[in-house]
């Protein structure tokens, strides 16, 4: 919901920017609410299979999190002990469903993992790609 530059307009609107701006003697005070919100999770794990799921409750509706509660649903199973396959859902009221899939390598010395993630057309055509794969190498020193 957030937008490049959002901050930049947040503090023009509340009192400008005190770094750039020169000083106007000028001391008014304002309140505004922090993005807050209550987050409460579980993790079910069984041999090769971990289902989890996720409940936040934003506090306020800012950019960066919406009053409704927003619910997140994640598995991930291991066909091979070095081949972890993940799913991924993100359910909010009044915003678009995300959803994600992943993959990854894992051994002693390195792990490469990528993921891809989509989200539901606001206009209801299908699906519409958010993101190109996000890949992240790491290498275990000994």
């Amino acid at each position: 919901r957030g937008r490049p530059g959002e901050h930049l307009y947040f503090l023009e609107r509340n009192g400008g920017l005190p770094l750039t701006q020169a000083d106007s003697g000028d001391r008014k005070a304002f309140t505004t609410l922090l993005p807050a919100a209550v987050h409460g999770g579980a993790l079910l794990q069984w041999y090769r299979l971990k289902l989890t799921g996720d409940l936040s409750l934003g506090l306020s509706d800012t950019a960066f999190h919406s009053t409704g509660l927003t619910t997140y649903l994640g598995a991930e199973i291991r066909p091979l002990l070095f081949l972890p396959l993940r799913a991924g859902l993100r359910l909010t009221p009044d915003l678009p469903d995300f959803y994600s899939l992943g993959l990854g390598i894992e051994t002693r010395v390195a792990e490469l993992q990528t993921a891809i993630q989509f989200r539901r057309d606001p206009a209801g055509s299908g699906l519409e790609l958010l993101g190109a794969a996000t890949t992240s190498l790491r290498i275990f020193l000994r």
